[in-house]
Formats: structure tokens, C-alpha cells, sequence
């Protein structure tokens, strides 16, 4: 496999792994900016990033971890086998420590069938409010999983700057797939045809490709 191909992959496996709380926080930016007075936005945001941690493995268990992670890319590709890729919360912690644009911004933690993740984003400005300079620093908990190429991502509980959201904000947003807009994207769209399921199980994410028959 070529360099360029290898980045593409990876930069499309980190993206999923990370969609369930980037995407939870990007929602609730914008609904922050355009839904809250001023006064909120800044009850919600601050001025400095939340400090994320990093995981990494000893050398011997990462090796181990990227030769599987690089066979299901490829049957991912090919989809000529059937893989399935499981990882538990420090291999997937120790892939994100390993990709510059989400190092230090997301931790992941998995409790049963549930994902919850730390992440502090640099905000742009939005609409008439001017939020560049500062971050939100949250904790999102989702459900995740894939029905027929369709990912849906619930929340369960957000924390922001270590204050739950108002109920009435919560009531909104439990009832929305997260990840709706953003398989508009037909890139993203037809990367999900590849995937036969992703599911949380088991305090794991538990990956399979699809098999062209």
C-alpha cells in the first residue's frame, strides 16, 4: 500500500472514532452561538484548552495493534474477506495519540456499550458572536451504532466546562442522530457502504468490513 492511500485510511478510521464526540460538540457549539444569549456562550466556553490526556502503548503492543489495524484496512478496501477489528479504549487512545489533528484534543473512555469522550476544540467565530481565542472544553457520553450503512450516534449526557447542559437543551439534542449531517458527505457516505457494522460492546468498539458478494 502506498503512502498516501495508508494516511487516507487512517485519517477516514480516526475520523470515525472520534465523530462520536466531535461532532456531539460541534451540535452543541452551534447551538450554543446561534440559540443562547451572549451571556451563555461564555458561561459555556473558556479561554484557555482543557487539559487532554494521552495514552500510548509499549512498543512491542503498538506494532501489534497497527499490523491489525492495517490488515482490516485493507479488507476494508478489497472487501474480498471477511475482518473484524476490536479495540478497547486504551488501543484506540493510543491510535489517536498517534494522529496530529486529534492528539491532545480527545481521550476516549468505553463503559459497556456506551463511549464517553473528553475533547477541547478552538472555537471560530459564529454569527455576531465572537468566539475565536476560545475553546470548549466537554464530555460527551453517546450510543453508537451502524443500520444499514447508516450511522446513528445518540447522546446520553454532555458536560461542558464540567457543567451538565440544561435539560431542556439535553431534550433536543438526545433525540437527534449526531452524525446525520454529516453523511451528506458523499466521501463519508461511501466510506460507511464499507463497513458491515460498527457497534460499542462489550467495552469495545467492535469494527467489521463489508464483503462485495
Amino acid at each position: 500500500m502506498d503512502q498516501p492511500q495508508n494516511q487516507k485510511r487512517g485519517c477516514f478510521f480516526y475520523g470515525c472514532l472520534s465523530l462520536v464526540i466531535l461532532f456531539a460538540i460541534v451540535v452543541v457549539a452551534g447551538y450554543l452561538g446561534y440559540r443562547s444569549i451572549k451571556r451563555t456562550v461564555l458561561n459555556y466556553t473558556d479561554t484557555s484548552p482543557a487539559q487532554i490526556e494521552r495514552a500510548e502503548l509499549p512498543d512491542e503492543q503498538q506494532a501489534a495493534l497497527d499490523q491489525r489495524a492495517a490488515a482490516f484496512f485493507e479488507a476494508l478496501e478489497r472487501g474480498t474477506n471477511a475482518q473484524e477489528l476490536v479495540l478497547t479504549s486504551a488501543e484506540i487512545n493510543a491510535l489517536i495519540a498517534k494522529n496530529k489533528d486529534f492528539a491532545g484534543k480527545v481521550f476516549v473512555a468505553i463503559d459497556s456499550n456506551r463511549v464517553t469522550g473528553k475533547i477541547s476544540v478552538p472555537l471560530p467565530d459564529i454569527g455576531p458572536f465572537k468566539l475565536k481565542g476560545r475553546y470548549l472544553n466537554g464530555e460527551a457520553t453517546l450510543k453508537v451504532s451502524l443500520e444499514n450503512s447508516v450511522l446513528i450516534v445518540t447522546l446520553d449526557e454532555v458536560r461542558v466546562k464540567g457543567k451538565p447542559l440544561p435539560a431542556s437543551l439535553m431534550a433536543g439534542l438526545k433525540s437527534q442522530n449526531l452524525a446525520a449531517d454529516v453523511q451528506r458527505d458523499p466521501e463519508v457516505a461511501d466510506n460507511l457502504q464499507k463497513f458491515e457494522s460498527i457497534e460499542i460492546r462489550d467495552n469495545a468498539v467492535i469494527l467489521r468490513n463489508r464483503v462485495n458478494r
